[in-house]
């Protein structure tokens, strides 16, 4: 039985169509709306190979769940496109430029990510509200901002299903005994550019934000770390 709700395999000029060995999965979040085919769609229509091989739907701001934690692929994991957005000059470690695109595979999934909360509600960088039950206080500011569209019970267990999936299939080897915790979610290319898990915040020191470390997350993670 299948993982992928849809295959929507994007055409050859999308992605590096070159068979790379991969010994990472990075996470993402797609900073949009909660349609995952939607975000394959607009790869397919960009000239730039920048894509990731799996997005993971979510909950509409309208509570439509239709594509809740259902995945789509977008690229066979043999190949890879550009979806870390590190420049060789920015990377402390030298790596020629997309080295880790390279030997990694990618996974988003769909998040409005950071909200700003102003006269009782939460509003996503769009200006607009995000329901309060698909909200998250981490408690404590997280890249400048407290409140985040949270990551749905479906999308964590779709993270773990694919990270399983992926860990088999590329013959990729989890860092047993690793436990996650917020300091896990720095920049920091040197430190986690070989993790067998990584994240984008990992990579990017500007604005980017995702994942960000939401506690459901770090528990499951940290499960499959046991």
């Amino acid at each position: 039985m299948s993982i992928y709700a849809k295959e929507l395999v994007l055409p050859d000029n999308e992605y590096i169509k070159e068979v790379t060995k991969k010994n990472q999965i990075v996470l993402h979040h797609t900073a949009g709306s909660s349609n995952p085919t939607y975000v394959v769609d607009g790869w397919d229509v960009d000239p730039a190979r920048i894509a990731t091989h799996n997005v993971v739907g979510g909950i509409s701001t309208n509570g439509n769940s239709e594509w809740d934690g259902k995945i789509i692929k977008a690229i066979d994991s043999r190949y890879f496109a550009y979806h870390l957005g590190v420049k060789g000059k920015e990377d402390p470690t030298r790596k020629p430029q997309g080295y880790y695109d390279r030997k990694s595979v990618a996974i988003e999934v769909c998040c409005y990510g950071e909200l700003t909360f102003r006269l009782g509600k939460y509003y996503n960088y769009l200006n607009k509200v995000v329901p309060g039950s698909q909200v998250i206080d981490l408690g404590k500011e997280f890249r400048g901002h407290r409140y985040y569209q949270s990551y749905t019970t479906a999308q964590i267990e779709a993270l773990r299903v694919l990270i399983l999936y992926h860990c088999e299939n590329e013959n990729i080897v989890l860092d047993k005994g690793r436990v996650f915790t917020w300091d896990d979610f720095n920049y920091d290319i040197k430190r986690f550019g070989e993790k067998a898990i990584a994240f984008h915040v990992n990579y990017r020191e500007d604005g980017k934000n995702d994942l960000y470390p939401h506690p459901k997350l770090i528990a499951m993670l940290n499960e499959l770390h046991r």
